[in-house]
């Protein structure tokens, strides 16, 4: 495995107070790390169930190296691979890993060329396509002890963080906040958001390229 011939696209977060803005007012004697924890599992579950944080990392894979070591560098958990793409060899992987887009002309590549062992975290790239360049398209969650979250959930997706950990809080039993019906009615809610999410989130992955699952087909 060669992880310095791996580079991954900009990150940005956010710390996870700024995701606790509302929640305070609700819930004002709430203490202050356990409505971080409540929303970093919200955070978690709903990047884990429905695919909401994606990064991108640009693989210059070497004659006779099969393996790549995907880790991000911002302490973030890979969930899956949603596309991988052989770029063609025409001088663009020098703008790939600038932009990080896919360009005009790469091949998206199905399970008998790349694909992702979760127990090792590992790329397979074919060996007859070793030397080749690649652009993997990535789902990653945040830990669940982070005090920082990626900024694309509070930008698109505050709202549906804020609902998984109110659920949370109303749900911890004996405090006089506490709501069982009520809980359980957003919990239920969050689910479903986050199901339809990952419809969406999979209606983009299949344009344009061939959807990556675990696993070599034999």
């Amino acid at each position: 495995m060669n992880a310095e011939s791996i580079l991954y696209d900009p990150y940005r977060s956010r710390p996870i107070s700024d995701f606790c803005e509302e929640l305070r007012f609700e819930f004002p004697k709430l203490p202050e790390p356990m409505l971080h924890f409540y929303v970093a599992k919200a955070a978690r579950e709903a990047a884990v169930k429905g695919n909401l944080v994606r990064r991108r990392a640009f693989i210059q894979s070497l004659p006779g190296e099969e393996e790549y070591l995907l880790e991000s560098p911002d302490g973030l958990d890979v969930t899956g691979i949603l596309r991988v793409a052989e770029l063609p060899r025409c001088g663009c992987p020098l703008d790939v890993r600038r932009t990080f887009t896919f360009p005009e002309g790469c091949r998206f590549c199905g399970r008998r060329t790349a694909w992702y062992e979760p127990q090792d975290k590992a790329l397979h790239i074919d060996r007859t396509c070793c030397g080749s360049e690649f652009l993997v398209e990535l789902a990653v969650a945040p830990a669940r002890d982070a005090c920082e979250l990626p900024a694309v959930l509070y930008d698109d997706w505050l709202e549906l963080i804020a609902m998984g950990a109110r659920a949370g809080v109303l749900m911890v039993p004996g405090r006089e906040w506490t709501s069982m019906p009520v809980g359980r009615a957003y919990m239920q809610e969050f689910l479903n958001r986050v199901r339809d999410a990952a419809v969406d989130t999979a209606a983009h992955r299949m344009k344009g390229g061939a959807r990556m699952d675990f696993g070599r087909v034999m």
